[in-house]
């Protein structure tokens, strides 16, 4: 304010000024500093770029995998325990010390911008290698359990990194570096990607099949295809699995490997799921009908986490099998171990539920998730389905008979039966019928084939066009040598 003389001339200026800091750009959570900070950085730092002997910088973007599961499961108040560890952890990850070499000069920026979302900027670096450097740092301070009070939990996460050199605003280094961690979530979580344009396609792809999504049920675009499941002593069909295939309006057939992921990250995957589950149980009812002596067929349903979490779930699969009038016995319901471990006592209940109804119950992509024998003896199983990765690597340089046998063993012990899946190759076939597995499916048998093709090949007096007759395990096994694949292939 204007002090003045007796004259009313202003003859100085008076005033004060107060510290506003707190509360304005830091969050209040995780004390770290916040957008508006970050932002404001990312500016002055944008401003010097071009100087000369101002090195690059790396804006990083962070998304905890499967945050909202935690705060869902056991409250906020457990999810704001874990943000706050996580704010610790990344602070640890980015200080100077353990930062040695090319990055002993470079300094750290790591804020909150809110929910679970995170970012860093790390300046004084020589190229994006030492942000990989970085986000490596951040990955594996971030793997150890968080214990939040009485309770033990993982979370994991994805991060994109952007350049310096690919934005010129604030806004468009962020937009990058979300973008890329986009297509790292997409891509399998725990991981990073750096942007470049190609991504950001790609994103713009994915987007569109979330679009489309919504709308593919309504519009009859979902198609099951089966692919049989064969005993390896006689080659007779014991059952088959189902798999969607998508039949987009502009892309032709997608496989499931091109929305599934899209479809259960964004919750999209429960009313494509019910109608999995009620065509699969429609479908074998009908061919139960049809031919009364393949009674015996099951038919396989694969469930994802999100229809594990469901709470009506175990009414969803009560309804179908009364209206398709398929017999509980015969349905095999599917599940990955990562799947379950989501909510381990929820998902038991469910399941248990499952078994008064006398349906099968499988682990699929056995080993290959979290292999919690403390929790696999209590679960209510009766099939374990050996991972393709394993059958692949059969007799080969990194040979997995070792643990092929150790899951047969595991199974028998348990008395539980054992599936092959993706076997491709006639060698593979012997390898495992010489290791006691009694049962497989892949495309050395059939590739996933349509509803009257299946039909077909129930008709064949349910075998395939293949004779188990000719393939010699010993001799193959004693040698070591590999057979060569009569059908390569995949899905």
């Amino acid at each position: 304010m204007a002090v003045r003389d007796e004259d009313g001339i202003a003859i100085r200026i008076a005033g004060s000024q107060t510290d506003i800091t707190e509360g304005k750009i830091a969050d209040t959570l995780t004390e770290l500093p916040n957008r508006v900070y970050f932002t404001d950085k990312l500016e002055s730092a944008i401003a010097v770029r071009g100087n000369p002997g101002r090195a690059p910088f790396a804006v990083l973007f962070l998304d905890l995998d499967r945050f909202k599961a935690v705060n869902d499961s056991l409250g906020h108040a457990a999810g704001d325990l874990l943000l706050m560890g996580v704010a610790r952890r990344l602070r640890s990850s980015v200080r100077g010390q353990g930062l040695s070499g090319r990055l002993a000069g470079s300094t750290s920026t790591v804020a909150r911008l809110g929910g679970d979302e995170f970012a860093v900027m790390v300046e004084g670096i020589r190229d994006e290698s030492d942000a990989i450097i970085v986000a490596g740092r951040i990955l594996k301070h971030l793997g150890p359990a968080f214990r939040l009070e009485d309770r033990v939990v993982f979370t994991t996460a994805s991060i994109g990194i952007a350049m310096s050199s690919s934005g010129d605003t604030p806004e468009e280094l962020l937009r990058n570096a979300d973008t890329a961690m986009y297509s790292a979530k997409a891509h399998g979580k725990e991981r990073f990607e750096i942007f470049n344009p190609g991504i950001r396609e790609r994103i713009i792809a994915r987007m569109d099949i979330e679009e489309h999504l919504k709308k593919a049920i309504d519009a009859h675009e979902f198609v099951l295809h089966y692919q049989p499941r064969v005993s390896i002593a006689d080659g007779r069909i014991t059952g088959f699995e189902a798999l969607v295939r998508w039949n987009h309006p502009t892309r032709g057939l997608l496989s499931p490997s091109e929305f599934i992921p899209v479809a259960e990250e964004t919750g999209l995957i429960v009313p494509p799921g019910r109608w999995i589950l009620h065509e699969g149980c429609r479908q074998m009812s009908a061919w139960h009908k049809r031919i009364p002596g393949m009674r015996a067929l099951s038919i396989s349903i694969n469930l994802s986490f999100r229809q594990l979490a469901e709470p009506g779930l175990f009414e969803d699969v009560r309804r179908v099998l009364a209206k398709t009038g398929l017999d509980p016995s015969t349905l095999h319901l599917e599940m990955t171990e990562s799947s379950i471990m989501e909510n381990a006592t929820m998902a038991l209940a469910t399941l248990r539920h499952f078994k008064e109804l006398n349906i099968r119950l499988e682990i699929d992509d056995f080993g290959t998730g979290y292999s919690s024998l403390s929790y696999l003896g209590h679960l209510p199983f009766d099939t374990l389905k050996i991972d393709q990765s394993f059958v692949r690597e059969l007799g080969a340089e990194h040979d997995t008979s070792g643990i092929v046998r150790t899951i047969l063993q595991l199974a028998g012990s348990l008395s539980m039966e054992v599936v092959a899946e993706g076997v491709e190759t006639e060698d593979q076939v012997a390898r495992l019928s010489a290791l006691g597995c009694k049962s497989c499916q892949g495309c050395y048998f059939s590739r996933p084939v349509a509803a009257d093709e299946a039909l077909q090949l129930i008709l064949q007096k349910g075998k395939p066009d293949w004779h188990p007759a000719t393939v010699h395990p010993e001799a193959v096994l004693v040698t070591g040598g590999a057979a060569s694949a009569s059908e390569p292939g995949g899905i």
